[in-house]
């Protein structure tokens, strides 16, 4: 089920088409600095890999790959990446680079799986990065080291688009705050991970959690985790274990936490073996990937990817990833992200920000026609809507409004509703204020759409 918050009042701070000029100009940026904090080469990776070798990411365990069958290679079947940890570690390995020095690449994946929401897509694009470090840098201390780097570029590339556009202005903190998902469990232990979240980015701005995938004290796991590349397992103080973790910026224009990065410490032999039998999961010991880091034939590295549209959409201050990438949406979806007029985006049910751009499907001179062309029929409601093409819902709203009893704009301010030719809501129930939405709309097939 698709989840949409739209945001009461939203305005983009830069239009369509200087956000595409700006999308380029921060990509752009962010790359170069990121390669040089990190010292890293880019490389080309792939956007598909053969199954069976252990290679492609189950991501939190259980998502499966987009796959299809090869013809020139006799059906073969193959795999569309889902992330590359473990594909950039043999990288690593293949190009023998010294401790210190690493790789980043564009990263391109599908994940059919994602719930459609403002932050996910199914198009995945992240700049995938991994470092070689010797055995004595896997610990607590040179995590944290490289997790400041990483913030630094994305202060410097606040800076430069900031610059770029003086609409956006700088709200990135000064620093990023580092705490474990055991002492944030253990802080808000009513609230669920996600809550938790959210709590601790608004009050800080910008966090790195840690431990993310392993047991926490109470049974429960902050988040899921794979088993063969990041290490939520070794020890790093009394009861706090975990070299990996998750970067999060507070999101104003939604009002909750964003995670840009996972990244960590990957694990070392000893740690795939004890994750694997955590997990149940001894028989991936025997594949090509496995089989490589056990015989010690992989360098020890740290490595993550960080998302380039949500990264656009942090620093662009957008409140849909529609609005930085192109992407496939349920029709109700297409409200922030897509602007162009098309017959088929026109055919849609849409919540959109009012003022001077504000696209109409049905203005208010026609709805009048169809209200009086109605009432002058002497049909009955349902029969003029059936016989019109016009849903019955549809035009009892128009006909409440024209009597004043309904206002949608007194319940949602700064949105403007459009009514729809086709899919219309079958009900319409304004909540309370606060953090809980302002109105909800359900659609048939289970789509929610939240106003806040």
């Amino acid at each position: 089920m698709s989840k949409l918050k739209l945001p009461a009042g939203y305005k983009p701070a830069i239009d369509v088409l200087n956000t595409e000029k700006a999308i380029k100009k921060l990509k752009d940026y962010f790359e170069v600095a990121m390669a040089d904090e990190l010292c890293l080469q880019r490389v080309t990776a792939p956007l598909m890999v053969f199954p069976g070798t252990g290679i492609n990411d189950d991501l939190n365990g259980s998502e499966p790959p987009v796959s299809f069958d090869i013809k020139d290679l006799q059906g073969r079947r193959v795999e569309v990446v889902q992330s590359l940890a473990k594909w950039k570690r043999m990288k690593l390995a293949a190009l023998q680079l010294e401790s210190g020095r690493g790789i980043y690449t564009d990263m391109n994946a599908l994940r059919p799986n994602e719930e459609l929401t403002n932050l996910h897509s199914i198009y995945v694009d992240q700049w995938d990065w991994e470092l070689t470090i010797d055995i004595e840098d896997r610990n607590l201390d040179f995590l944290k080291r490289t997790v400041k780097k990483i913030f630094r570029v994305f202060k410097r590339a606040e800076e430069h688009i900031s610059k770029e556009y003086p609409a956006l202005k700088k709200r990135l903190p000064d620093y990023i705050t580092f705490v474990h998902a055991e002492e944030l469990r253990a802080a808000y232990p009513d609230l669920s991970p996600k809550e938790r979240e959210d709590r601790i980015a608004l009050k800080h701005g910008a966090v790195f959690i840690i431990g993310v995938g392993g047991r926490l004290a109470d049974g429960s796991i902050h988040d899921g985790r794979a088993a063969d590349y990041d290490d939520w397992t070794t020890e790093t103080a009394p009861g706090l274990h975990g070299l990996n973790g998750d970067i999060l910026f507070w999101h104003p224009e939604l009002e909750q936490a964003v995670e840009i990065s996972s990244m960590g410490i990957r694990v070392s032999p000893e740690a795939l073996l004890r994750q694997l039998e955590l997990r149940q999961e001894q028989f991936k010991r025997e594949l090509l990937f496995h089989r490589a880091l056990l015989a010690g034939n992989l360098p020890f590295c740290i490595g993550g990817g960080i998302g380039q549209s949500r990264t656009c959409m942090l620093l662009l201050q957008k409140a849909h990833i529609g609005e930085v990438q192109a992407g496939i949406w349920p029709e109700e979806t297409h409200v922030l992200c897509i602007p162009l007029p098309t017959p088929y985006f026109l055919k849609v049910f849409r919540l959109l920000p009012l003022g001077k751009k504000a696209m109409k499907i049905i203005d208010s001179k026609t709805q009048a026609a169809h209200v009086a062309a109605w009432k002058k029929s002497g049909v009955a409601l349902t029969e003029y809507a059936r016989e019109n093409g016009i849903s019955k819902t549809t035009l009892r709203y128009w006909v409440s409004k024209q009597q004043g009893k309904h206002n949608i704009e007194k319940h949602t301010p700064g949105f403007l509703e459009l009514s729809s030719l086709v899919e219309q809501p079958d009900m319409f129930s304004p909540a309370s204020s606060g953090h809980t939405p302002k109105a909800v709309l359900r659609f048939a097939g289970g789509l929610t759409l939240e106003i806040y």
